[in-house]
């Protein structure tokens, strides 16, 4: 065997031409692509091992320069680490394989032996196949020619050669197809081509695969005797394995034949095939996340980053399998294509989009194959799926801190009336102390009426004390501290003693049901408090809304209808586990069901505008959240609603930690 050693490495080249000679090969050595190109004009070699890298004409162009002097030569492309991508474009060129550095000089061999036996395959295909035409004119029975035709063709080539009739039903086969489709010739004659072979009729339709029409043009082929010379087709062999063929098919000359017979032949080409898919897919996926990548890095409402997701994702995948892809994220769902009815077919992949250790949402694929296991989506769809979770993390937190700095004004602002408002308190509740004292004491003439109300100014005094405590404690962050056992009624109390009074200006009347005296929870005091607060807000404005349409006429109600809130505080059993349980529950309004789904997502309001701020409820699920509890709302329309947070209850022998 003559081979062409082409690297502008002398080194190498010695290396190589010694090792070759000594197996018995004669070589020709060359250090420069035009050195090799004149030599191969002159006298072709049978391989060629050619580095990628070259002074001059680049390896890559010395390939398709030594293809069209020589296209019997097969090529070896020598490349290094960073070459890949070149290689694979010598392989579109006509290239036989390609050889990393450093290379096993035995590989290297048998990838030059395997190049040399492909070599002799296509010299043996070629005058087979003349072989053939000649065996076919010259014959004029029909059992005589096919007896020629597996003695003489079939026997010996290394390519899948079968013959069929004008209906594709198959007449003989050769030994390269019976061991590639484990098929016999009693178990083949008679069948369907497109059942032997494995050719699916539902494969998807492409632009860049139009072997779904195989069979229309197989028979173009017989009508027009027009050859196919080029048609690229997929195949599921016996043993499930997907494979890729190059097929071609000619009719052969009708002498003493009773029916046009066809004559196709298979070369194997899934490796080349499954490289150029991997090109494409990989460039697909790319484009997604850039996409995603993108439309993340601008600010956007997650109903539109969903959507933009779940068709991002659609199109980065292999439509042969994929029906369609579903994305979920705080409540809010996209489908694409959102005509489908994804629901009643099979689920093949499921990914969690997951925030503090927390399901925020998941993004679900659906196929049309009930076997496909989709291994490289999954990669995809979780990294789609982690960069969304970062996306609206980091919303959070700047939504957080936003709130942290109303907090922390807060705390200024009470700190400051702390300071301006203690001293004349203390003046005041030391003035009435003095005159209970004096009353006592006899210096002072005992009147009951004035006494009583030195009580209430100390009373109230105290009640001041409190509320500016309270305020400082509510603003203080805690973010840093550590949880600590919490009793929920006190917390409860104190959030009404902070809105009491307001609550009693508004008229409403608050109702407490405190089951247990004692119900404490791992947490933090005051981020505890907050959330009640929040939800005893909320049910104040739903309650005064409530009576402004009754005002205005808008709704009936029972004309014995009160505002009123109703406060259970008590255990529960929740997830097979001993919970705390906060029940606020008020006769207002109550929530559509369109609305309950959005009601927790930061800056979603249903107050009038300028009422709220939609932030109240996403940090009040928030840190109930890091408190490993759960918030839920029972809504019913026009009657009210009930919010209920559940808290895992705390003992010495639970070692709660936060979330």
């Amino acid at each position: 065997m003559k081979i062409l050693v082409l690297d502008d490495d002398k080194a190498i080249c010695h290396v190589l031409s010694d090792f070759l000679t000594t197996q018995g090969h004669q070589v020709e050595v060359c250090h420069a692509g035009e050195a090799a190109i004149q030599l191969t004009e002159e006298s072709p070699a049978d391989v060629a091992l050619v580095d990628i890298k070259l002074p001059g004409i680049s390896g890559i162009q010395t390939l398709k320069k030594l293809k069209s002097i020589s296209p019997n030569t097969e090529v070896v492309m020598i490349t290094g680490e960073g070459d890949i991508s070149s290689a694979i474009e010598a392989l579109e060129y006509g290239a036989f394989a390609y050889i990393r550095k450093p290379f096993d000089l035995y590989d290297l061999l048998s990838t030059v032996r395997k190049a040399r036996e492909r070599q002799i395959m296509r010299r043996k295909n070629i005058e087979y196949a003349r072989k053939l035409e000649r065996l076919v004119q010259s014959q004029s029975e029909e059992l005589k020619r096919e007896r020629s035709i597996k003695e003489m063709v079939f026997s010996h080539t290394l390519s899948a050669i079968l013959v069929v009739d004008s209906k594709l039903r198959i007449v003989s086969i050769n030994e390269a197809f019976k061991k590639m489709f484990g098929l016999n010739e009693e178990e083949a004659h008679g069948m369907y081509l497109c059942e032997a072979i494995g050719w699916q009729t539902n494969e998807s339709k492409t632009e860049n695969n139009n072997s779904w029409q195989l069979p229309e043009q197989l028979h173009q082929v017989i009508l027009h005797k027009i050859p196919i010379k080029h048609l690229e087709i997929q195949c599921t062999l016996p043993n499930k394995q997907t494979k890729y063929f190059h097929l071609q098919a000619f009719l052969l000359p009708e002498i003493a034949m009773a029916e046009p017979l066809l004559c196709i032949l298979l070369d194997d080409i899934t490796d080349a095939t499954l490289v150029r898919i991997e090109k494409d897919r990989t460039h697909r996926e790319l484009q997604c996340l850039y996409k995603i990548s993108e439309s993340i890095s601008e600010s956007r409402e997650i109903q539109e980053l969903v959507e933009i997701t779940a068709q991002a994702i659609y199109d980065a995948m292999d439509k042969t399998h994929l029906q369609g892809v579903a994305v979920e994220l705080d409540g809010w769902y996209a489908q694409y294509p959102d005509t489908s009815n994804l629901e009643n077919q099979k689920k093949a992949l499921e990914v969690k989009i997951t925030i503090d250790q927390i399901d925020r949402g998941e993004i679900r694929l659906w196929t049309r194959d009930s076997n496909y296991k989709p291994f490289r989506e999954t990669s995809l769809c979780s990294e789609i799926a982690k960069r969304l979770a970062q996306t609206v993390e980091t919303q959070e937190r700047n939504i957080e801190l936003y709130h942290s700095g109303q907090l922390a004004s807060l705390g200024e602002m009470a700190a400051g009336v702390a300071h301006e408002l203690n001293q004349p308190l203390s003046g005041i509740r030391t003035f009435a102390e003095s005159v209970i004292l004096g009353c006592k004491q006899g210096y002072l003439k005992v009147d009951e009426k004035i006494l009583n109300k030195q009580y209430k100014i100390i009373k109230q005094c105290e009640r001041m004390e409190k509320i500016i405590n309270d305020l400082r404690i509510l603003s203080r962050d805690t973010s840093k501290e550590e949880m600590m056992p919490v009793n929920v009624v006190e917390v409860v109390e104190s959030a009404l003693q902070l809105l009491g009074t307001q609550l009693k200006v508004h008229g409403i009347t608050v109702s407490k049901n405190y089951l247990e005296e004692q119900c404490i929870t791992l947490g933090h005091y005051n981020r505890l408090e907050q959330v009640v607060i929040n939800l005893l807000t909320n049910a104040k404005d739903t309650l005064d809304e409530k009576e402004e349409k009754i005002k205005n006429n808008e709704i009936a109600v029972p004309e014995d209808w009160t505002k009123k809130i109703e406060i259970t505080v008590g255990f529960t059993i929740k997830n097979d586990k001993r919970h705390v349980r906060i029940s606020v529950q008020d006769n207002g309004l109550g929530l559509k069901k369109d609305t309950i789904r959005h009601i927790f997502k930061p800056f979603y309001t249903n107050k009038p505008l300028g009422k709220g701020t939609g932030l109240g409820l996403s940090i009040s699920r928030r840190i109930v959240q890091e408190h490993k509890g759960l918030i839920e709302v029972y809504p019913k329309v026009g009657e009210g609603c009930e919010f209920t947070v559940f808290l895992p209850e705390f003992s010495p022998d639970n070692d709660q930690q936060p979330n």
